[in-house]
């Protein structure tokens, strides 16, 4: 599986079935983030989760988006 930002590619059923089927595009994305989420939550628990939720995006609102060094 290859994730980028704008184009994501996946496989599906591996070897299971006799060819492979291949998707692409904000699918696989989608499902490889919620997964990602889900686990994360699993791992850290809700309060930690939530509260780095928070400051991601207070982070994305708050730093600049070009670095001027």
């Amino acid at each position: 599986m290859s994730l980028s930002r704008y184009s994501t590619v996946g496989s599906l059923m591996g070897n299971l079935i006799s060819g492979r089927m291949a998707i692409e595009g904000r699918l696989p994305r989608l499902v490889h983030k919620s997964l990602y989420q889900r686990q994360l939550l699993r791992i850290r628990g809700l309060l930690k989760r939530a509260a780095l939720f928070l400051v991601r995006h207070a982070n994305a609102i708050i730093r600049p988006k070009l670095k001027l060094h």
